[in-house]
């Protein structure tokens, strides 16, 4: 998907000595450039792409009608991001970039916030959020970032934007080893939503690319493409981590955010007003 910004030569986040490293294990799942000098995308998330089931075709070959109506509720509150930046070089500051666009995935919780990943809006400019199936694109602000956990709470000031969006609710539990979840989100640019399924392979203290922090993951056999950063992990209908970074020398190997560490970052906010890490 066209997605967000992923960091690349940034020395206050990433030093030039641990970057190749980490890269050489672990890739932000999400940044598709809309520029026409658009980076090329590696090779596994290329074959990743037919993996992905549009919803309307996840819902054809769907049994069970419990799993149907969730899957339906979720759609309407996960939202494409789409943000604007110029590039900057650390290193030689005076030379400039032209501006590019990236999109990520987002979903919407209460309060009239929208969740995504920090990594898909770093240094943006110009953030706009369309619905699903809304072919406007409205203005968004970011009102909390929480870099260590690669999290961002935006907000769209526009009233009809709003409508008919419900809020998506958190699961209170961390889901077990080989239970089924669904990823929602655009990834490989799309415009139209799609999802991913797969199982939990396994719970696992892992590095936050964006932060470099060591921090709780859960790792899935389902693929995290360019595009799904920000998106909702779902189980039943319940919101059960984000996806924000996926495995680059592996297929179908992606990483979600879990619930637990969304809501460390929420609980914060509305105790302090403020993110304190």
């Amino acid at each position: 998907m066209e997605d967000c910004v992923q960091l690349e030569d940034d020395p206050v986040s990433l030093t030039e000595d641990l970057l190749p490293l980490i890269k050489d294990q672990l890739d932000l799942g999400d940044g598709v450039e809309t520029d026409h000098q658009q980076q090329q995308q590696p090779p596994p998330l290329q074959k990743q792409q037919s993996q992905i089931k549009t919803v309307h075709s996840l819902l054809e070959t769907e049994t069970d009608p419990d799993a149907i109506e969730s899957l339906e509720l979720v759609l309407n509150s996960v939202v494409k991001v789409f943000c604007a930046s110029i590039p900057c070089n650390f290193y030689l500051p005076w030379q400039m970039k032209r501006q590019v666009v990236k999109t990520a995935s987002g979903f919407i919780i209460k309060n009239r916030w929208i969740l995504s990943n920090a990594h898909a809006v770093t240094n943006a400019s110009c953030i706009r959020i369309r619905k699903h199936g809304d072919a406007k694109k409205y203005p968004a602000r970011i009102l909390y970032i929480a870099h260590e956990c690669d999290l961002v709470i935006m907000t769209v000031d526009d009233n009809k934007f709003w409508n008919r969006l419900e809020p998506l609710t958190f699961s209170n539990d961390i889901p077990r080893l080989q239970e089924s979840i669904t990823i929602v989100g655009f990834p490989i640019g799309g415009d139209n939503l799609s999802v991913t399924k797969g199982v939990v392979s396994r719970v696992v203290m892992s590095t936050y690319l964006h932060s470099l922090e060591f921090l709780l993951t859960i790792q899935i056999d389902a693929a995290t493409n360019p595009g799904n950063s920000g998106g909702p992990a779902i189980q039943g209908k319940h919101v059960v981590g984000m996806s924000f970074q996926g495995q680059s020398q592996a297929q179908s190997i992606g990483y979600i955010m879990p619930v637990s560490v969304i809501k460390h970052v929420l609980n914060d906010i509305e105790l302090h007003n403020k993110y304190t890490a």
